[in-house]
């Protein structure tokens, strides 16, 4: 859109400046030019045409640069408005997420339209309000966010994900780039990457902080166990890792409590997993919950 306006304009810029120049050219030469009359009374009559005629094309050129600027200037907001974006926010600490809901509407023209602190609700919203952006914590409950990336990707391509995480490890970040992010800002890296990233997302080109970007492996990762398990065996694995029973996972996701049972027979099975210690450490390995929320949960396990 943006190119296509520009075109426009300077097409229709250039025509106005040739047409002025052209039509202040014929005023100002005299007519006995394009006569073969020798009459040099004639001549010198219409030489007086000259300091009028003068005055006119000056007029036409400042006419001509008024309507160059102004277009500049027109051309100016229409780049900003093309470049404003909408944003979903998905983050399970609301102080953070409202540190970053600040800051993009500070420091941008972006829109954040929504916002929430679960994975199964960012889904949700994006589906609804279709933005431009989702920025995504990894560790989240109800669905972590390297799954959400895989979803959204997958079954929502105008939506460009930006990863928000404290995660610096190349695994991390390798996988979010394999399920389609487009950028990957670390929490701990300036507040202005989030602008980059996002400005570059919807170029879309990638974008890494600068303290992974020289490190990271861009080959593709080895797949691994968790890749086997179908999209509601990931959803009924999180719920299981955070504590929930089968009753309040089938109550969730509405399905029976005899589906929630299969499915995690099925998963644990895909996973060799043999008891919940054993899922919640797993979970723990993956970063799919947070070590202090786990703490609980292993405590009653064993």
């Amino acid at each position: 859109m943006e190119s296509s306006t520009y075109s426009y304009g300077y097409f229709y810029v250039i025509k106005y400046v040739d047409q002025s120049m052209s039509a202040a050219f014929e005023s100002c030469v005299p007519s006995c030019i394009d006569h073969t009359s020798t009459d040099l009374h004639h001549c010198s009559t219409e030489s007086g045409h000259w300091e009028q005629s003068g005055r006119v094309t000056k007029h036409v050129v400042i006419l001509t640069g008024f309507a160059f600027y102004a277009w500049v200037v027109v051309s100016f907001f229409i780049e900003q408005i093309c470049a404003m974006a909408t944003i979903v926010i998905a983050e399970d600490h609301p102080i953070v997420r409202e540190g970053i809901r600040a800051f993009l509407t500070k420091t941008s023209l972006h829109e954040v339209v929504a916002e929430c602190g679960d994975g199964l609700t960012a889904l949700t919203l994006v589906a609804k309000h279709k933005p431009d952006i989702l920025v995504v914590d990894l560790q989240m409950p109800g669905l972590d966010g390297l799954e959400v990336t895989r979803r959204v990707v997958q079954n929502f391509a105008w939506t460009k994900v930006v990863v928000l995480s404290m995660h610096a490890s190349d695994s991390y970040v390798s996988r979010a780039l394999q399920y389609g992010a487009l950028a990957y800002v670390l929490k701990s890296s300036d507040i202005e990457d989030l602008n980059e990233a996002i400005d570059s997302a919807l170029k879309g080109k990638q974008f890494l902080s600068r303290a992974i970007s020289d490190r990271i492996t861009r080959d593709p990762m080895p797949r691994d166990r968790y890749d086997l398990l179908t999209s509601r065996e990931r959803e009924v694995f999180q719920l299981v890792a955070e504590g929930s029973s089968a009753v309040e996972i089938a109550k969730k996701l509405y399905i029976s409590v005899r589906t929630v049972e299969k499915h995690r027979s099925n998963l644990m099975h895909k996973l060799e997993l043999r008891n919940q210690a054993e899922v919640i450490k797993y979970a723990l390995q993956r970063g799919l919950i947070p070590l202090s929320f786990s703490a609980n949960q292993a405590d009653s396990a064993y």
